[in-house]
């Protein structure tokens, strides 16, 4: 069961620590420089351990002419089945991103770096230490020089003294392809990216049993042109789980779906993967069901409201224990 609460704080965007995450990968440039025309709508980038064990792919889906947003999947392979996180926002901001690199921001990149961080480059190699109240990270990125494009991420965190049994983790992804697929960005947040939104949480167990999980609360803070913030917060057994931030574009975001995205089917497919999100018809709360799948395998159902995008209905898959479910309910 405790496999399943961490569910509640885990949502995070429906749909930490690893090159997963989005935004810039150096300090940001001012004036920032302008994106290169190959990093458009539609672009996939995919990135592999080597091993089979962890797969990742960033999707742009909205781009001005010096940034791109979009979100990164990751895919982790465990004896039980795969997992799925999903992170938004920024894929190229500032000069950098998670797998570009422009060289004005190399360049200014050991002597801009912020306080606690260090940042050593060399041509094709930049290393970059954080340290941090929350733990020291330690990252060893590699890139071609000629194209900017990064080429393997390693790194390594470490606790800090007193932090639990888990002290540490480790990554290390390798540039594995490139493709385009069919995307046309929206037009503009729907209206459920600018409303609050409530959640009740349960867990529905293999035997069939319900058990109750808690509360999770969406709050914007800012709907900008390409991007939102919001404040997420969690709720279980009366205790709040320290809040969040979690970010969200047009097309997708923390508690909603833009609702143009339900008139294409699939709505995404990354024939590489063999990962798809399609439609999947009418749900029980009156909305549209959307699934992401790999290999015809469900990962996520989403129960999207087709006048606003609200997210009415999440159902997450745990292998082998049961579903984490959120219910709106306000």
């Amino acid at each position: 069961m405790q496999t399943m609460k961490r569910y509640i704080y885990a949502l995070a965007a429906f749909l930490g620590f690893s090159l997963a995450q989005v935004g810039p990968l150096l300090p940001q440039v001012e004036p920032p420089p302008p994106r290169p025309d190959w990093i458009r709508p539609g672009l996939v980038v995919l990135y592999s351990d080597g091993i089979g064990q962890t797969t990742l792919f960033f999707l742009v889906t909205e781009v001005t002419a010096t940034e791109a947003y979009g979100a990164s999947f990751r895919l982790a392979q465990s004896d039980a089945g795969p997992m799925l996180t999903v992170t938004i926002g920024p894929l190229y901001l500032g000069g950098s991103g998670p797998f570009y690199l422009a060289p004005q921001a190399v360049a200014q990149a050991g002597r801009r770096a912020p306080p606690g961080t260090q940042i050593q480059t060399q041509p094709g190699w930049i290393g970059i230490l954080r340290r941090t109240p929350n733990g020291e990270s330690k990252y060893a990125v590699r890139y071609d020089p000629e194209s900017g494009m990064v080429l393997e991420t390693s790194g390594s965190y470490r606790a800090p003294a007193g932090a639990g049994p888990r002290q540490g983790a480790a990554f290390h992804l390798q540039l594995a392809g490139t493709e385009s697929v069919p995307w046309t960005p929206v037009a503009g947040f729907p209206p459920a990216a600018r409303a609050p939104a409530a959640y009740q949480v349960y867990y529905v167990l293999t035997s069939g049993a319900q058990t109750p999980g808690g509360e999770f609360q969406v709050e914007p803070l800012e709907v900008g042109a390409q991007l939102a913030r919001y404040r997420v917060q969690a709720r279980q057994n009366g205790v709040l789980a320290p809040p969040s931030e979690q970010l969200g574009v047009p097309a997708l975001g923390p508690h909603y779906l833009h609702p143009a995205l339900l008139r294409r089917d699939p709505i995404l497919q990354v024939p590489a993967l063999n990962f798809e999100i399609r439609t999947a018809g009418p749900g029980p709360s009156g909305g549209q069901v959307v699934v992401m799948q790999l290999g015809g395998m469900p990962l996520r159902a989403i129960e999207v409201d087709p006048g606003s995008g609200a997210v009415l209905l999440y159902q997450e898959p745990v292998p082998g224990i049961g579903t984490t479910v959120y219910r709106r309910v306000r």
